[in-house]
């Protein structure tokens, strides 16, 4: 219906709800004006009224049935009647529609009003339903209706959608019933269920041809038959409308026949006649021509001829025709003669004679058998003309209009070639086979089939590359799932040839997000020439990137679950443009005009720039740039790298051994950088060695040195030497003095001479002869020796030497009057000025050595210290050796030794006499009775022996030996005090003039013990607990105990007899002396006997005698006794049988 029917109607057309699909839009029409809108905060409860609408006068229609003679009437309408039968057919099929998907409504406002999704409706299996009928009142009812699971619901009324009805799209359901309707998820179609296979109903296509169809035919008169009724301009249904197959406009319906009960008029597309003999009549009279609109007759046998009047045969169908059988009308043809062939066309070969003509037809062919002239036109478009030769063309001119558009032209502009493998071939080669010429005629582009060269003239060739893209980036601290971090992104175009754009960052370059819930979003515009398009992620600052291919798009959003970031690293995309490339095969270039200069890759694929014109600057090549770099493709290292300003750097990716290198024509090294190590090595074929710089290899000539200047040379003379062909001379305060020279000449021979006089002193703190400084500043620990000054004399000579040899003499001799503080002849000190630690530190350090196998030492003294007196004056105090250890800082000395006697050795087959680390002579001979040959100063001081100590004895069984064997009183042994001593009164007895006394600092649970040969102990003292532990104890008198006696001891265990009962147990609490037994009886089978066995934590040594008695109310009764003993173990039994399920209590003492 059109709008304004409806309105006529009292009904007004719902618009359809957004996003619909054409043709799929709502069939629901409502009452206006609408019902006002239930408030989103109703209760559920409250009553709406219901609205009195159209509907409620016709809910009781009344019945009309169309008579008998209509209906045949109708049965025999032609098809333009029928066609707008089907159009009011549909009318009553959507009605009918409306009427089924009712009850489908509730369900759809149930699922909308619970917040369902449509996909969970669409999952919703039909098992998980009920049915559930609701009263009609309250579908009316203000607020929400829950249905909860139901599968039905059965409305026993009229149901009024006052907006729109959705259907969500499904599959096809398996088990329909009949009038069950679904909306095809993938067509988009309304279907119904007739009970056999599902109907498509409607589609937006036709209920526009419906509405134009009522509109064009408002005037017609529609009535209807049984189960329908015309109430006004209403079409209601009061029954089920079955139809036995489809009357849409689209159909082509099949009938057995049609009965009229009335003439269908000739223009409505009957015969005029309501019967056979009456059509009869009106064909003949359509024959003369009354009806002209009838053209074609067909399947008659007699014609009766009208003048004036055409008639058109058709020959398809067998049989014969006879013409011209009454004379009068067709006299001139009477007497044609002839014959002819099948398949051929007839002519005229003479007067009334018919023969083959040059045409034949076979099929939909026709063929003309010889040459064809044509002095008119052609008419058509030769789609079928086959085997056409243009070559067969002699004459004629076909206007360029004429040609199809497909045909190049020479003028034609902004021609463009559609199709595959374009080839221009020569028939034979020549020097211009291709050109492309600007207006003047010049050639702009020359293809040369000969040499197979490709010239540009007077022109640049530009390859466009894919442009790059420029994004942006923006955060969400909601929608995803991304951990709290920085996230850089970056984002390149990549073509339909796979050639990809520079990756570029986008703005701003990063978004730090918080959380677990942020979410990033990238965009773009999008390039031209783009097929697709990578994005680029980093969480480590930018060093590494991982990408995904996102596809054609210009947005993306990364919430921590749409893309996957993993695979290689490709920080290096961003450097790069891998698009609008010209790709060279290997061994092909690009060559310059000269022929000498060239960019080629060869066959191994290495890139080469070659010029090979010589003589002048024409042989070089030049590059121009404000840097120039070098980058390997693996992480696109720096290799080297030159700036605008001269400044060059070359780096290895790798460190090498030979990092860098300087080589002669043939190939030797003059210079190497190892940068694996961090060294350098200058000279013909020289190695990094074991320092920062190596100067030549092993020569020793100053040809393989360093020279300075043209005169002075530095040079390794010989192994481990350093020489110079000049003076060397060190001058300045850090040097060896103001006046040091080295000295080679003379009768006074000195490797270093050091002369330096001193007129005056004033505000000088110290005056050094010779200075010596080593610095060691190592990073790490080593095991190198280091000297402060090494000074020594060899006397290699086989001659006599009656000098004497002082490896180093150093002493101060005063000579005027005056006092002095301090004279050291030589001293030598060790300083420790830092928090490190010094593992052993000697300020002295004497050795003497008899290294040959005849030599004699008569007296060797590794260091000699001497004190004396050679005149009348006074030594206070006279020192032959003084060793000293001091720590003024706040480092660590591990081991301080004022004097240290380094252990003796004898390794080399020889023998000692006797050896003393330290030997003192008597010293009580000087006259003085405070000589001591060895005294310790100092109250506190502590004096430590790691080995042996032995007074007034020889034996070293043992770390302090006292005495010998004859030593049996007092003065054989220690004196504590004046009047308290300990010595051995006897072979193995220790003895004391006084009483002993053992106390402990403090208390201790082992405070004194006596043991056995074994170490296990017989007796042990505890002042803690104020107790004395005897392994075993025999008192031949009385024990008297004061206290109590108290057992201890590990608890025994105990095992139930079968005598106690089914389920009893026994247990045991105590000592194997003495405890309680706890005796629970079974539930039943409780019989007198032995109840539980006890096994001792320590065997006695014989079987213990054990004293039972009853500790538990009811066990006395029972007769307790022991019922067996031995060493291990003993067992209790009672006379009389327990009662079942209680507990009996038994105290024990055992003894042996």
């Amino acid at each position: 219906m059109d709008d304004n029917r409806l309105q006529q109607s009292g009904l007004q057309a719902s618009s359809p709800t957004p996003n619909t699909p054409p043709g799929a839009g709502p069939l629901a029409y409502q009452n206006a004006p609408a019902a006002p809108a239930v408030p989103a905060a109703a209760p559920t409860s409250a009553p709406r009224p219901a609205a009195k609408t159209k509907f409620d006068q016709y809910t009781t229609p009344s019945v009309k049935t169309i008579p008998e003679s209509k209906r045949a009437e109708l049965e025999k309408l032609s098809r333009p009647r029928l066609n707008r039968i089907r159009l009011i057919l549909t009318i009553l099929v959507i009605i009918l529609v409306l009427a089924m998907v009712i009850p489908v409504t509730y369900m759809v406002i149930d699922a909308i009003r619970a917040g369902q999704s449509k996909q969970s409706s669409q999952d919703k299996k039909g098992g998980e339903y009920v049915v559930t009928s609701i009263p009609l009142s309250d579908l009316v009812k203000a607020g929400d209706i829950s249905i909860s699971d139901s599968r039905q619901v059965n409305i026993n009324g009229q149901l009024r959608v006052n907006n729109s009805l959705i259907i969500a799209p499904s599959q096809e359901p398996v088990n329909p019933v009949q009038g069950q309707l679904y909306l095809n998820q993938q067509t988009n179609q309304l279907y119904y269920y007739n009970g056999t296979q599902f109907v498509d109903v409607v589609t937006g296509a036709q209920i526009a041809q419906l509405n134009a169809a009522i509109t064009a035919n408002s005037a017609q008169t529609i009535t209807v038959g049984a189960g329908l009724q015309r109430v006004g301009n209403e079409l209601i249904n009061t029954g089920v409308l079955a139809l036995p197959q489809a009357l849409d406009v689209v159909s082509s319906p099949t009938f057995g026949g049609l009965n009229l009960s009335s003439a269908l008029a000739v223009g409505n597309g009957g015969t005029g006649s309501a019967t056979a003999a009456g059509a009869r009549v009106n064909l003949g009279a359509a024959a003369s021509g009354a009806n002209t609109d009838i053209t074609s007759l067909g399947a008659l046998t007699a014609v009766s001829p009208t003048a004036g009047v055409t008639y058109n045969f058709n020959s398809d169908p067998a049989g014969t025709y006879q013409f011209c059988t009454t004379a009068g009308n067709c006299s001139v043809v009477n007497g044609i003669t002839g014959t002819g062939t099948a398949g051929r066309l007839a002519k005229f070969s003479g007067s009334q004679v018919v023969a083959d003509s040059l045409l034949s037809e076979t099929g939909t062919t026709a063929t003309v058998n010889g040459d064809l002239a044509v002095t008119g036109n052609i008419s058509g478009n030769g789609a079928n003309i086959t085997s056409l030769s243009a070559s067969n063309i002699s004459t004629g001119t076909l206007s360029d209009s004429r040609l199809s558009s497909n045909v190049a032209l020479l003028n034609r502009n902004n021609q463009t070639f559609t199709g595959t493998n374009h080839v221009l071939r020569n028939s034979s080669n020549t020097g211009n086979a291709f050109q492309v010429q600007d207006a003047s005629g010049s050639n702009v582009f020359n293809v040369d089939t000969i040499t197979h060269d490709i010239t540009t003239d007077y022109g640049n060739l530009y390859i466009n590359a894919l442009g790059t893209v420029s994004p942006t980036l923006s955060s969400s601290g909601s929608g995803g799932t991304l951990t709290a971090a920085t996230y850089y992104y970056r984002v390149s175009a990549y073509s339909a040839g796979s050639q990809l754009s520079g990756a570029i960052d986008t703005t701003p370059s990063s978004a730090t997000t918080t959380g677990s819930t942020s979410r990033n979003m990238i965009s773009w515009s999008a390039v031209s020439g783009a097929a697709g398009y990578y994005i680029y992620r980093s969480t480590d600052g930018g060093a590494t990137y991982r990408r995904i291919d996102v596809g054609n798009v210009t947005s993306a959003i990364d919430n921590g679950t749409t893309y996957t970031w993993t695979g290689a690293d490709y920080s290096g995309d961003k450097w790069f443009n891998y698009t609008g490339n010209i790709y060279l095969e290997h061994g092909a270039g690009v060559n310059f005009n000269s022929g000498n200069a060239q960019i080629a890759e060869d066959l191994r694929g290495e890139l080469e720039i070659a010029n090979y014109n010589t003589g002048g600057l024409s042989g070089g090549v030049a590059v121009y740039s404000d840097y120039f770099g070098v980058y390997d493709t693996t992480d696109y290292h720096t290799n080297l790298y030159m700036d605008r300003d001269g400044k060059t750097t070359f780096s290895n990716r790798v460190d090498s051994t030979a990092g860098f290198l300087v080589q002669d024509a043939a190939g030797g090294n003059l210079l190497v950088v190892d940068t694996l190590n961090q060294q350098l090595a200058v000279g013909p074929s020289a190695v990094p060695g074991n320092s920062v710089l190596t100067v030549g290899g092993d020569t020793t000539s100053s040809a393989g040195g360093i020279t300075l200047g043209t005169d002075t040379n530095l040079y390794r003379s010989a192994a481990n030497t350093v020489k110079t062909d000049g003076n060397l001379q060190a001058t300045g305060s850090a040097a060896f003095g103001s006046t040091a020279t080295i000295l080679n000449t003379g009768a006074q021979r000195a490797t270093v001479n050091i002369d330096e006089s001193y007129a005056d002193t004033t505000g000088v703190s110290t005056v050094n002869g010779l200075n010596s400084t080593v610095t060691v500043n190592s990073p790490s620990a080593n095991n190198t020796g280091f000297l402060g000054l090494d000074s020594v004399v060899l006397l290699d000579g086989d001659s006599n030497y009656t000098g004497s040899a002082i490896g180093s003499y150093s002493y101060v001799q005063k000579t005027g009057a005056g006092t002095a503080s301090w004279l050291n002849g030589a001293e030598h000190d060790v300083y420790n000025y830092s928090t490190g630690t010094v593992a052993n530190g000697v300020g002295v350090f004497g050795y003497l050595n008899q290294a040959s196998d005849a030599g004699t030492i008569t007296n060797g003294n590794g260091v000699w210290g001497q004190s004396e007196i050679s005149g009348a004056g006074s030594i206070q105090n006279a020192s032959g050796l003084i060793g000293a250890v001091y720590n003024y800082g706040t480092g660590t000395i591990t081991s301080g030794y004022g004097l240290l006697v380094k252990p003796a050795t004898n390794s080399g087959g020889g023998s000692f006499a006797n050896n003393y680390g330290v030997y003192i002579n008597d010293q009580s001979a000087v006259g003085s009775t405070s000589s001591y040959n060895l005294y310790s100063a100092g109250a506190n001081a502590k004096n430590y022996l790691a080995g042996k100590l032995q007074v007034g004895s020889s034996n070293t069984a043992s770390r302090v030996n006292i005495g010998t064997d004859t030593d049996t009183t007092s003065a054989g042994g220690i004196t504590f005090g004046t009047d308290t001593n300990l010595y051995r009164g006897a072979a193995n007895q220790l003895k004391t003039d006084d009483t002993v006394q053992i106390k402990t600092a403090s208390d201790s649970t082992t405070a004194f013990q006596v043991q056995n040969a074994s170490g296990t102990a017989l007796l042990t003292a505890d002042t803690s607990g104020m107790t004395i532990t005897v392994q075993a104890l025999t008192v031949t008198a009385n024990l008297t105990v004061n206290g109590h006696l108290i057992t201890g001891g590990s608890t025994p265990s105990a095992a139930v007899n079968a005598n106690a009962g089914v389920g009893a147990s026994c247990t045991v609490s105590g000592t194997d002396t003495a405890g309680t037994i706890t005796v629970t009886t079974g539930s039943s089978g409780v019989v007198a006997g032995t109840q539980c066995a006890i096994t001792f934590a320590t065997n006695f040594g014989s079987a213990p005698r054990v004293v039972l008695g009853a500790s538990s109310a009811g066990a006395g009764p029972l007769d307790p006794y022991v019922a067996s003993s031995a060493t291990n173990t003993f067992s209790i039994g009672v006379g009389t049988a327990g009662a079942t399920g209680t507990a009996y209590k038994f105290d024990y003492v055992a003894a042996q």
